[in-house]
């Protein structure tokens, strides 16, 4: 009977051993493949070198590269658009030379990083700009409320871009399929 209970004992520490084998591996096909990946994943500090518009920003990371960030869930003007140099004022406002959270779930067609900025006390910068009048909420990829009911704060105090005439505050995607349209 001894010899019966060690040999199934046996068995399953080999049964647990090999599954924890299978896991690991199956975890290391998942995981990122670059250092830079990893760091993102891991919402490390990184540093911003570059406003680009309202929802772009470039970061530096821990490698030196510089990596391409677009804010998750908003729209700000385009550059050429009515408030757009005004937003990209406010988003620099912000996170211009400072050190940031990122939260990067995916990447666009551009291959820029869709991520959502937490500064170091939490505050998250793409509710932010919308709560500011910087940007409206992305409809099209936003399933929450929070942003919507900033948005919604934001058009009632007349902030940002609330405070233009209403031909002026147009949506980023709707001036972007009348500028394609010509």
């Amino acid at each position: 009977m001894k010899a019966l209970k060690g040999y199934s004992i046996k068995i399953r520490y080999d049964a647990v051993v090999g599954l924890f084998l299978i896991l690991q591996i199956a975890r290391q096909r998942a995981s990122p493949t670059t250092s830079i990946e990893r760091e993102i994943m891991l919402l490390e500090m990184m540093l911003v070198i570059a406003i680009t518009d309202g929802e772009t920003v470039k970061v530096l990371s821990k490698d030196n590269q510089q990596l391409k960030i677009r804010l998750a869930a908003i729209d700000a003007p385009e550059r050429k658009q009515p408030f757009g140099a005004k937003s990209k004022q406010m988003l620099s406002s912000f996170i211009g030379n400072e050190r940031v959270n990122l939260d990067c779930p995916s990447k666009d067609r551009y291959n820029r990083l869709i991520c959502t900025i937490r500064l170091r006390d939490g505050t998250d910068v793409n509710r932010a700009m919308v709560a500011n009048g910087g940007a409206w909420v992305y409809r099209h990829y936003y399933k929450g409320r929070d942003y919507l009911n900033a948005e919604k704060q934001a058009r009632e105090n007349g902030l940002g871009l609330w405070n233009t005439s209403e031909d002026k505050a147009i949506e980023p995607w709707k001036w972007r399929k009348q500028k394609h349209s010509f």
